[in-house]
This record gives structure tokens, C-alpha cells and sequence, in this order.
């Protein structure tokens, strides 16, 4: 009912918990791919074309072993573990070593199953996670974006959050529509 009542929805995000009861890495990654994957059949067969996502997040992280996505589920990475300090190709650092391999060991999974195209889900502007007020990451995100373009992904996006009222202006969010724009890279 809720896949045919929203047609202007071509990517659904229907997730449960991170971790399923007992579940750790691989194991937790692979029991919320298997959810996702029931989920996009019921879906497909509501309204063929929508796509589920796959969230890759804190304890699904880790790529899932033993479990292929459905040609409709599409990977969301979601890497707000990560440093801020250094884009992802940034070689110096070891936290996002981690995460840059994460995401090529994901998309080549779904790649390889013929899988819907891989989208991310950044934190450039998160007032939360930049409690003490939000660094310039233009830099940042320029390497970035060529990463995730140079990757295969198909789409970014930024979450925009804070405590309490707007944030104030800041060089982020026009900085990444300036740069998702331009395909020439940094």
C-alpha cells in the first residue's frame, strides 16, 4: 500500500534496526541485506522499478558475506565514523583507509550482482556531529566526490542538522552543490 500510494518515491528507506539481536559485522550486514532484499521483492512486485536501499551504517558496515542484493536494492554508505580532517584518498590516514575500503569492497558487491547503483550519505554539515560548530570541508568534499564518482556511486547526498534552530550560514552546503556540479574533480 505505501509503495503504490507514493509513485514519486523511486528509492525506498525501509530500515530496521542497525543490528539485528546478537548480529555482529558481517553477520549483521548480511541479516539486514537479507531484510532488504524481502523488502524490495515485495516492493518490485507492488510497483516494478522502485529500489530499496541498503543501509551501510555503524553495524552494517561491514560488506555481508554469503548474501547477494535483489537487482532493485541499492547500497547507502553511510560513513559518519569517519575523519573530516582528510578526504578519503587522503593516504595518511589509516581511519579513513577503513572506510575508502569499505566502499569499494561494497560496490564491487553489488556490482557484481547486478545490483542497483551505489548512493552515499555524508555528514559535510552535520551540527551534531560537529557539536563545536561545523568546519569548511570544501576541500574535503571535492576529494571526496571525485572518490565517490571515480567508485561508480550514483548519488550523494548531505544530511543538514543541528540543535535547535537553522544553522547559520556556512560555505558547506554551497560548496557541495558547487562541486557536485562540476565533474572535473579537485
Amino acid at each position: 500500500k505505501h509503495v503504490r500510494g507514493h509513485p514519486e518515491a523511486d528509492v525506498l528507506h525501509l530500515w530496521g534496526a542497525d543490528r539485528p539481536p546478537g548480529a555482529h559485522g558481517s553477520e549483521a550486514s548480511a541479516a539486514a541485506l537479507r531484510t532488504a532484499n524481502a523488502v524490495a521483492e515485495v516492493a518490485e512486485s507492488a510497483r516494478p522499478g522502485v529500489q530499496v536501499a541498503f543501509l551501510a551504517y555503524h553495524d552494517t558496515e561491514e560488506p555481508p558475506r554469503g548474501v547477494w542484493p535483489r537487482h532493485n536494492v541499492c547500497l547507502l554508505f553511510a560513513p559518519r565514523e569517519r575523519c573530516y580532517d582528510h578526504a578519503l584518498t587522503d593516504s595518511s590516514c589509516d581511519r579513513n583507509a577503513r572506510y575508502r575500503d569499505l566502499l569499494l569492497a561494497h560496490t564491487e558487491q553489488f556490482r557484481a550482482a547486478g545490483a542497483a547503483p551505489a548512493r552515499v550519505f555524508e555528514y559535510w554539515f552535520d551540527a551534531i556531529l560537529f557539536a563545536g560548530g561545523v568546519p569548511d570541508l570544501t576541500d574535503t568534499m571535492a576529494h571526496d566526490l571525485a572518490f565517490y564518482r571515480d567508485a561508480g556511486v550514483h548519488t550523494v547526498q548531505m544530511l543538514v542538522t543541528g540543535h535547535g534552530g537553522p544553522p547559520p550560514p556556512h560555505p558547506n552546503p554551497g560548496a557541495f552543490a558547487r562541486l557536485s556540479w562540476d565533474q572535473r574533480g579537485p
